[in-house]
């Protein structure tokens, strides 16, 4: 609370045509599986930063080569809730042709993800059920359950060992992508 913090955003056109880039705000977060879902704005309530955060422009034309720096900024004010919790806003860049009606048609599109940690909440993630099967040719699929049931952020490392008569058989790194609090997962791997 009572911070802010900025970083560059650089946009490029590199079609061959002119475009309109224009920029709205989003809420995000992550599924059961991992995947980013884009949000309206507003739709995470108290956990959006999107009250707090600005890009330099939200509409511009950009001709083909050419390049547009902005600025994200992020600006808590000093009122802003201390309560340790992870926040999370963001934008939606789209690009489209210039001279079509925007609401006809289709262009690239790109997301600003960001989040911010107020505080030092308390992390954990629980193991909430396992299933190991035989997956055929000599394989197995390993499901997990994980929920992050503290007001933090994680980003789990996992190591699994695989074992068959008293000895390890296969032994895997791997990890998924962060999970925010109160949130679930899903982890399966074969």
């Amino acid at each position: 609370p009572g911070g802010q913090v900025s970083t560059p955003v650089t946009i490029k056109n590199v079609g061959s045509e002119k475009a309109v880039v224009t920029a709205s705000q989003i809420d995000w977060r992550t599924t059961l599986d991992g995947a980013m879902k884009s949000e309206r704005p507003g739709t995470e309530g108290a956990l959006s930063l999107n009250p707090h955060s600005r890009l330099s422009a939200s509409e511009f034309t950009l001709g083909p080569g050419e390049t547009r720096r902005m600025t994200l900024s992020l600006v808590l004010p000093s009122e802003f809730p201390a309560t340790p919790q992870d926040y999370r806003g963001g934008y939606f860049v789209r690009a489209t042709p210039a001279g079509s009606p925007s609401a006809q048609s289709f262009g690239v599109g790109a997301n600003i993800l960001a989040y911010e940690t107020v505080g030092a909440p308390s992390r954990h993630l629980k193991l909430t059920s396992l299933k190991v099967v035989d997956a055929g040719n000599r394989s197995v699929q390993f499901t997990a359950r994980l929920m992050n049931d503290g007001r933090n952020y994680v980003r789990p490392q996992i190591r699994m060992l695989v074992g068959q008569g008293g000895r390890v058989v296969q032994q895997r790194d791997d990890s998924t992508p962060a999970i925010f609090s109160g949130d679930p997962r899903l982890y399966t791997r074969t």
